[in-house]
């Protein structure tokens, strides 16, 4: 009989036995160790999912609010934010989730950066798109009226006509007025955190079309900054001038008696009108107050320092011209030459306003300014010699003019017309003031610094529109049209 027929009863010692059982427990903890990890990361996994799903739901919901909440008057420009913010919110989102598991420093800024980069994205473009927002608005309830370039008005922030022309523009393609322009594109260029534009177009009539850069982060600063955005308000000096006056007159606001000449004269005006009851003024004593707050005034702006307020305030409220505050105010080396500059056109503003209303005469170069008690009369013909072919008197001479009934406008504006139009060089109006009396006012065509002939009173220049505005703002006006 073989061994495999009759083996030999083996028999297993206790030792034996505990080994067998220790390695059968080894691999029954071993199995349910990998289940357990397998669990762990099933549910790592659905944890990471949800946490995905949150913050993908809660970007979602920022972008949504931006949406809702930002407002952009062109639809180009619009889908074009709205798309390079949903590039950084996505990035942002899967960066928040990487985050969780990664332990390389620099990927880990990298990560932070693109979160960084979507939170100041969607506040620069926020703040970029109300602000701009503000000034289209403004710019299409203004464009169309007179009250831009004038006091309490607007005008666009620029320091030539170039700039000017160029962010007039972009106000108007921004704000949504593409009818006006042939041709215009909107190019925006990513900058991380923020964004710039090019803004190109052709204004329908236009022989060239013009090109805008813009940085938005830049823009944001300069508009919060006084460095000016787009548009730029005209201040109003009414305040000034009515501080300026405040030595100048009594309680009752008539003109001190300190300032006005104790004799009274009779002056003629030309051929046919003269002042009568006339007291001069004491000019040079009236400029002197006004400058005293002029100076205070020069002072406090060129200490605040904000360059579009001066801008608007040289240019336009003091009326020298759109690039004046760029080519002469700006260059001037010291503060005190500015300063000093700043007070005499301050000084000149007041002064021509506080004398609008007063008659004025011609002493060779000289401008005579007479009291508020001052007359214009008639001056009396001398009657005719008859032994004198020439009597004195109205003559069909060019000083000799016709009293035109001043509630026919047309009539009143055909005298402006021929004067602007070439047919003489001045015109008189004769006006019914406030209070009663006759005001003498002579319209001159002078030559304006853009080297065209316009139509000037008191050095400030008059349109049509401003003529019949200025002519309704009298009771009772009658003209003289020489």
């Amino acid at each position: 009989m073989g061994y495999y027929e009759n083996p030999p009863i083996i028999n297993f010692t206790e030792g034996y036995n505990k080994v067998t059982e220790g390695i059968i427990s080894a691999s029954r903890s071993i199995s349910e160790a990998l289940i357990r990890r397998g669990e762990r990361e099933r549910l790592t996994i659905e944890k990471l999912q949800q946490q995905k799903n949150e913050v993908d739901l809660a970007y979602n919901s920022k972008l949504s609010e931006w949406d809702a909440k930002t407002p952009i008057g062109n639809d180009e420009l619009n889908s074009k934010i709205h798309g390079l913010l949903q590039q950084k919110i996505q990035l942002a989102a899967d960066s928040r989730i990487a985050l969780l598991s990664e332990t390389d420093n620099a990927k880990r800024a990298e990560y932070l950066k693109h979160i960084r980069n979507a939170d100041v994205f969607m506040s620069n473009a926020s703040t970029f798109a109300k602000n701009i927002a503000m000034d289209t608005a403004t710019w299409r309830e203004n464009a169309a009226a007179i009250t831009v370039g004038a006091q309490n008005g607007w005008v666009v922030n620029g320091k030539d006509a170039k700039e000017i022309e160029a962010r007039t523009g972009a106000v108007e393609i921004l704000g949504g007025l593409n009818q006006l322009y042939d041709d215009h594109s909107i190019d925006i260029e990513d900058t991380g955190d923020s964004f710039k534009l090019k803004i190109k177009g052709k204004r329908k009539g236009s022989e060239e079309g013009f090109e805008l850069p813009i940085d938005a982060r830049s823009y944001i600063s300069s508009d919060e900054g006084g460095a000016g955005g787009f548009l730029q308000k005209v201040e109003n000096l009414d305040e000034f001038t009515k501080m300026s006056k405040k030595n100048l007159v009594d309680d009752k606001g008539n003109l001190k008696e300190n300032f006005l000449s104790q004799n009274i004269e009779t002056a003629k005006i030309n051929n046919q009108y003269q002042i009568v009851y006339g007291q001069r003024l004491d000019t040079e004593g009236i400029r002197k107050e006004i400058q005293k707050q002029a100076s205070i005034k020069a002072s406090g702006y060129l200490r605040a320092d904000k360059e579009a307020s001066l801008r608007s305030l040289l240019n336009y409220t003091l009326k020298q011209g759109p690039e004046f505050y760029d080519t002469t105010f700006k260059v001037l080396e010291t503060v005190e030459q500015k300063q000093a500059m700043l007070t005499e056109l301050l000084t000149n503003q007041s002064f021509n306003s506080i004398t609008s209303d007063l008659h004025r005469t011609k002493e060779g170069d000289n401008t005579v300014y007479w009291g508020p008690s001052s007359q214009i009369d008639l001056i009396e013909p001398t009657k005719p010699n008859k032994n004198d072919k020439n009597p004195a008197g109205p003559t069909s001479s060019s000083n000799a003019g016709t009293t035109i009934d001043p509630q026919n406008y047309d009539l009143a504006l055909k005298a402006y017309d021929n004067a602007a139009g070439g047919s003489g060089d001045k015109f008189d109006v004769i006006l019914t003031g406030p209070k009663g009396g006759s005001i003498l006012k002579t319209f001159e065509v002078l030559e304006d610094k853009d080297g065209k002939n316009r139509i000037f009173y008191n050095n400030v220049s008059y349109t049509r529109e401003d003529f019949r505005k200025f002519l309704n703002s009298y009771r009772r006006p009658a003209l003289t049209a020489k």
